[in-house]
């Protein structure tokens, strides 16, 4: 394992305050076996309902009315369909207004070369929930399967700086985190 690699079992260590031990942290090759590492050593519940398709309907909804789009709206459509790079930072924060929730981020970067951001309504909606507040000490119990794969997918963007991938890319292959 890398230097980048390392850092990025101390952070999950860190956020999931789970030690993970140096013969496991190297089978941990993509980010689905960290969540399944994760998940079976854990206090877990039953998920209450998928935080990101809520956000999803929000962020639909607040689509429809403040950019005025009538048609379909997808988890695939791209964000470059709904709006551009210079009209994005407005829209963003009209959706964050009419969604009133104060975890979602002040700011979303407009996906770009050499700049990691969503591409798709259902990049967006991972976005964000990343972003929600995390269960931790003062509320045992509470991790969900979904809010662990947010969680690590968090832990990835904040570590590596690596935004949109696939629970099954592997972190050295396809990530590029040594």
């Amino acid at each position: 394992m890398g230097l980048d690699s390392v850092e990025l079992v101390m952070a999950f260590e860190e956020a999931f305050d789970l030690p993970i031990p140096d013969e496991e942290a190297a089978r941990l090759a993509t980010p689905r076996m960290v969540v399944d590492y994760v998940f079976a050593r854990v206090p877990t519940e039953p998920a209450g309902g998928c935080l990101t398709q809520r956000i999803f309907y929000q962020l639909r909804r607040g689509m429809r009315a403040n950019a005025g789009h009538t048609g379909a709206l997808a988890p695939a459509t791209p964000l470059r369909d709904l709006t551009n790079r210079r009209r994005w930072p407005e829209l963003w924060m009209r959706l964050r207004t009419s969604a009133a929730d104060p975890a979602w981020p002040a700011e979303v970067p407009w996906s770009g070369f050499l700049r990691e951001g969503p591409r798709t309504l259902a990049d967006l909606a991972r976005w964000i929930a990343v972003q929600q507040p995390l269960p931790g000490a003062a509320a045992p119990g509470t991790w969900t399967r979904e809010r662990i794969e947010l969680t690590v997918r968090g832990v990835v963007l904040e570590s590596a700086g690596v935004a949109v991938f696939s629970l099954d890319d592997e972190f050295v292959r396809d990530m590029r985190i040594d």
